[in-house]
């Protein structure tokens, strides 16, 4: 990419650089990009606010009631029944990417005029699935974004993101969502999914069996 933006930056340059120079500068240019966005200089009161946002917006978790965006951590014991009513305070690295990711969500939320609604799925067992799905288009379109550095890098869907959009297709009952994993300057890769029962099927049974775990471990501390 940066071989080709030169050679066309200097085509009626009158002494332009050798083939091998301008390949030189390509990776140059490259190996600088790739570090761009590392830099973090002092900031203290930006990090302060964000522990004092983080302690405010803790999720208070209630059993019987999950999170489409959690659902991937709850099927690989990422969050363990046993550590489900504990509130998850994230690290400073976390926080930063998390601010960045909400930056990035309202700003284009802005542009829409969209505001993120709840939605919820009544399932059996007492349980509940909520979340708030990212943007609704005129034409009744859903969309999730996610912010990643390397979009280019994913082939394919990441699983807990397929599971957090089909969630979202059921309780909308669509067929399709786009996926975009967004990155610096809005550059993003898309993708469509449709809609897998098969997918719910799973989505419900690891959640039903995740729900027994939860309230056996919490009715045992009562006892």
């Amino acid at each position: 990419m940066y071989f080709g933006s030169l050679t066309k930056l200097y085509e009626n340059h009158p002494h332009p650089p050798s083939p091998d120079e301008l390949f030189q500068k390509a990776i140059e240019l490259a190996e600088k990009t790739w570090q761009l966005g590392t830099l973090m200089d002092e900031f203290p009161e930006l990090d302060e606010k964000l522990m004092e946002k983080a302690m405010e917006e803790a999720r208070e978790r209630q059993v019987g009631v999950y999170y489409c965006s959690e659902l991937w951590d709850y099927f690989t014991g990422k969050i363990p029944p046993e550590k489900f009513l504990e509130p998850k305070i994230p690290n400073l690295d976390e926080l930063k990417m998390m601010q960045w990711g909400t930056i990035i969500h309202k700003g284009i939320q802005s542009l829409f005029g969209y505001e993120e609604k709840r939605i919820e799925i009544v399932l059996k067992h007492g349980i509940t699935l909520v979340g708030k799905v990212d943007l609704i288009l005129p034409n009744e379109e859903i969309v999730e974004f996610k912010t990643k550095e390397v979009p280019e890098i994913y082939e394919e869907i990441p699983l807990p993101y397929l599971y957090q959009c089909t969630a979202y297709m059921k309780a909308l009952n669509k067929s399709k969502i786009r996926l975009y994993l967004i990155s610096w300057h809005l550059s993003r890769k898309r993708f469509n999914i449709e809609y897998d029962p098969k997918i719910w099927e799973d989505i419900e049974k690891r959640l039903y069996e995740f729900h027994e775990k939860v309230i056996n471990f919490y009715d045992q501390k009562k006892i």
